[in-house]
């Protein structure tokens, strides 16, 4: 999982991979599904407390270059 603040002072995470795709394939209209948003918002949550109730502005699905490990190669 993967957390930082973008040029305008919001809050990217991402990373969490659920579902996982069978050979990791991916939805190409890049739709994350409601339990992802949701996982990936209680756990910053668990984070960072007082971003509890914030809302969330977006969110995407894409591929990210590293293995599933999160090693590099």
């Amino acid at each position: 999982m993967g957390i930082q603040r973008t040029r305008d002072g919001r809050i990217a995470i991402g990373g969490l991979g659920v579902p996982y795709h069978f050979a990791s394939t991916f939805d190409p209209a890049g739709t994350t599904p409601s339990e992802t948003i949701q996982q990936l918002k209680a756990h910053l949550g668990e984070m960072l407390p007082a971003t509890r109730k914030a809302k969330v502005d977006r969110a995407w699905s894409g591929i990210l270059g590293v293995p599933v490990t999160g090693r590099q190669a």
